[in-house]
């Protein structure tokens, strides 16, 4: 069983960018703990998705817009498209990738 590291964690790790990224490395939907500004950051967003793709259910609605961060929900299942954004929809690389 894996630690809940941002569950338990104290606001002031939530908001510890460094410790954010350690604990997405070993859980992914952890990031619905993280302080709202790091949910932000496209980069703890690509980590916690590639951990785990359930973790679009806690990614902001401007980086479901994110080619990158629909395209590695995708590598792991096709049902991450249902996060994309309608113009990404459109992308023929976002669609190919969920076949």
């Amino acid at each position: 069983v894996l630690p809940k590291l941002l569950e338990q964690g104290t606001p002031e790790q939530r908001a510890n960018r460094d410790y954010v990224l350690k604990a997405l490395q070993l859980r992914g939907p952890e990031l619905r703990h993280a302080a709202m500004e790091l949910r932000k950051d496209k980069e703890l967003v690509l980590q916690a998705v590639k951990q785990d793709w359930i973790s679009l259910d806690y990614v902001p609605e401007e980086l479901l817009k994110d080619r990158d961060v629909i395209l590695a929900g995708l590598e792991q299942d096709w049902e991450a498209i249902t996060y994309a954004s309608k113009e990404l929809l459109f992308e023929e690389e976002v669609v190919v990738a969920a076949l």
